[in-house]
């Protein structure tokens, strides 16, 4: 059991350094942990750090050898001594400054156990080879990098993509974080999961091609190193210890009693590290307290840190104050369930299309905007198709990282950061709003007007439509029941404006692609003086122009007559510069006027 602590005194929290001088008792598996954690934190792939089993080995002993601190560092008693001049950076940075047309980038990599700087060049590296040794010496390579192929709108379509494929590569068991901004010539994406570099990287060309640069960081997206704790106490057969865990990504692990003999309690502490080339700098650690359950009361018996291999001091011997190692559990009187409403729900953790019937507050809280908060509370078996849709779609984490499962009547789901309970209320009914990430605000909307079952007819769905509260998801959960026949019918009958461009919208992605509709929204926008950034919007039109210029031509004849009207009235000169483009892009030659 792994909890935040509140123990106020920090000494509880933070171990003292021990000398070289100090014996260490070392598990025999504290070794193998060491190597296998290392050929993972190490991220050869990015780094080009070494994962051969004699420099792993090399780590191991630098792991356990306490005259090389800190202990759990990925890194072979020689790179921890490794460090980069201060003043190459800016030396380095200063040349490619002098030489702009080399459009040049700099990354830190580790080469032949050195920090090394790799200096990307388009166009011949071997000119700048010697000028940038003289500068940095060996601490410096230079490459060839590739020149511009790509327009920034293919590059952001192809990020749009793997955005939207999210669902899809967590299904494969993939965890991709994309490193791109529009500027850079490539997309280059980190992943973990798979089963090796080339697996991952034959599945994103296939679905990307070579616009996407691939780094697998690994199988997995936490490494699990030991971790020390600062002190303990213990109660009857119950040991808590106090740790310190970082609030830069990482994650609790596993305590467990790795040794219990006459003479010592070997606890084994373990942190989950995120597998990434970069860090958060957040300041500050998280105190927390584990729980672990021995044979016999410690008594006399050492307690050793197996990550350091030392004997640790209690609360006692520390002289604080000692709280219980296990929670009291506190009988409070079940409150009567407030009164409900019929309603329909949507989570945003589930598959797009689900709706669920539940039970909502008639007097519900409002935010800090004044939005009533939806607390849908729901039937057991209703609960369960919630748990359905989670798993088969992934829910918020990828499936390695979410667990959920049924003890008794309650709904148990753990996921990286919580161990959430749902337990049935004094009703029967189950209160999901806590259903969701740690820390995320909740993630339902009340669907607003109800939906009816089945399929939607064309006069149900314009009804449906004008009253739409929320566009987002109601108005979609609509459009997708209807075929490609009722959305016409429904445009023929729409009186509303509003409806009748989600319908014409709807209409333009299905049968001309999304890029063909995105371009008539924004143009809408343009017409109809809507916009709130005539710039920006008029320069969306030249992107989907370069992405989509023959589709649009087909679905919008007009295209060209209609971006002209918008460039002879505007007064905008970014906005007017746009549109010229855009009407460049397609090609268009005014009508002769007669």
């Amino acid at each position: 059991m792994e909890t935040s602590s509140d123990v106020p005194e920090p000494g509880a929290y933070l171990p003292p350094v021990p000398g070289p001088e100090v014996e260490r008792y070392r598990l025999p598996s504290t070794r193998a942990i060491a190597i296998e954690w290392a050929r993972w934190a190490r991220i050869p792939s990015y780094t080009g750090l070494a994962v051969d089993r004699a420099t792993l080995e090399r780590v191991a002993d630098a792991v356990m050898d306490p005259a090389n601190p800190p202990p759990w560092a990925p890194y072979t008693a020689e790179e921890r001594k490794d460090e980069l001049p201060d003043h190459l950076w800016d030396a380095v940075h200063g040349y490619l400054i002098d030489h702009p047309d080399v459009d040049g980038t700099v990354d830190v990599r580790w080469r032949d156990g050195k920090r090394t700087f790799v200096v990307g060049i388009v166009g011949d590296p071997e000119p700048h080879r010697a000028p940038l040794a003289r500068v940095a010496g060996s601490r410096v390579v230079v490459d060839r990098r590739p020149d511009r192929r790509r327009t920034q709108a293919e590059l952001q379509a192809v990020a749009q993509r793997i955005d939207a494929d999210d669902p899809q590569l967590a299904a494969a068991g993939l965890s991709v974080l994309m490193d791109w901004v529009p500027g850079l010539d490539e997309i280059e994406v980190q992943v973990t999961g798979g089963s090796d570099e080339r697996f991952v990287a034959d599945l994103l060309a296939a679905r990307y091609g070579d616009a996407v640069s691939v780094v697998w960081l690994g199988p997995h997206r936490y490494v699990e190193p030991l971790r020390t704790f600062g002190s303990w106490t213990s109660a009857g057969r119950w040991v808590r210890v106090f740790f310190l865990l970082d609030p830069n990504g990482e994650k609790p692990g596993e305590a467990r009693v790795a040794e219990e003999s006459d003479e010592r309690v070997v606890i084994a502490l373990s942190g989950r590290e995120p597998v990434s080339p970069f860090r958060t700098l957040i300041g500050g650690m998280q105190p927390r307290h584990a729980d672990v359950e021995l044979h016999d009361p410690v008594g006399g018996r050492l307690v050793i840190d197996a990550s350091a291999g030392v004997p640790r001091l209690s609360l006692a011997q520390l002289g604080r104050p000692e709280p219980a190692p296990r929670l009291d559990v506190v009988q409070v009187k079940a409150a009567p369930a407030p009164r409900r409403r019929r309603a329909q729900v949507w989570f945003h953790g589930t598959s797009d299309d689900a709706v669920y019937e539940a039970m909502l507050p008639v007097e519900a809280p409002v935010d800090e905007e004044g939005d009533p908060v939806v607390m849908p509370a729901v039937r057991r078996d209703v609960l369960d198709a919630i748990r359905r849709d989670i798993a088969e779609s992934g829910g918020w984490a990828p499936y390695a990282e979410l667990k959920l499962s049924w003890a008794d009547d309650v709904l148990v789901v753990e996921d990286d950061d919580q161990v959430l309970e749902l337990a049935p209320g004094p009703d029967g009914l189950y209160e999901v709003r806590r259903l969701g990430p740690a820390g995320a605000p909740s993630q339902w909307v009340e669907v607003d007007p109800p939906l009816p079952d089945g399929p939607i007819d064309a006069e149900t769905a314009v009804d449906l439509l004008s009253r739409v509260r929320e566009r987002h998801p109601t108005q979609d959960l609509i459009l997708e029941r209807l075929d490609l026949e009722a959305l016409h019918a429904a445009r023929a009958r729409a009186g509303d404006e509003a409806v009748r461009d989600a319908l014409d919208d709807e209409i333009f992605e299905r049968t001309d692609g999304r890029t063909v509709s995105l371009f008539l929204v924004f143009l809408r926008r343009l017409e109809r003086d809507s916009s709130e950034d005539r710039g920006l919007d008029a320069g969306y039109l030249g992107d989907f122009v370069e992405l989509a210029r023959e589709e649009i031509l087909v679905a919008v004849p007009d295209a060209g007559e209609r971006i002209l009207a918008l460039l002879r009235a505007e007064r905008d000169p970014e906005a007017r510069g746009h549109l010229a483009a855009a009407l460049g892009g397609l090609g268009h030659a005014p009508a002769s006027r007669t």
